[in-house]
């Protein structure tokens, strides 16, 4: 067993057993391995929490980056700042997506100018402001999100393929 999270992350390995997660090539042709949702909510329903998060957070970047590099999927709620300094402090962590990114326009500009990817779910289309936000996404950065028990039917329509990404910037 374990000793606590940070024991944990110290023990995941460097390569994967053959047969199990295989790696991807990114857009550069480089060939990466996947590791997981992780990052920051800096939401008043998580501040509590929120030195613990940091110091895991810090924990798994710095283990991507002694890892080679991972594609890693980034909760940034009401965080993008502190998410982005942990990320400069680890050049090779590896590639981000900053997962239903919810920033502001200068959040989103310091994110894109790092090489952040972006994903957004049909959630975000449901307001002005989300609606604004997506089209200010680079579209060539952008994976969209399928997932979303809390996305209504009156939305349904967003799910179809294209839907999405034909409302994001260029």
């Amino acid at each position: 067993m374990y000793s606590s999270p940070q024991d944990f992350i110290q023990r995941l390995p460097a390569r994967r057993r053959a047969g199990r997660a295989r790696p991807s090539v990114d857009a550069r042709g480089a060939i990466v391995q996947p590791f997981g949702e992780v990052g920051l909510d800096g939401s008043s329903r998580y501040r509590k929490s929120y030195d613990v998060q940091r110091g895991l957070f810090e924990a798994i970047i710095e283990r991507s980056s002694a890892l080679g590099g991972r594609v890693l999927s980034i909760h940034s709620r009401q965080a993008v700042n502190d998410v982005l300094a942990v990320l400069d402090r680890h050049a090779r962590f590896g590639t981000a997506v900053m997962h239903w990114f919810t920033g502001t326009v200068k959040e989103l500009r310091a994110a894109e100018e790092r090489g952040c990817w972006f994903s957004i779910g049909p959630a975000a289309f449901a307001s002005s402001s989300g609606r604004a936000l997506a089209a200010k996404l680079p579209r060539h950065f952008v994976v969209p999100e399928s997932d979303g028990p809390f996305a209504q039917e009156s939305m349904t329509s967003q799910f179809h393929p294209g839907a999405q990404t034909s409302q994001l910037g260029t």
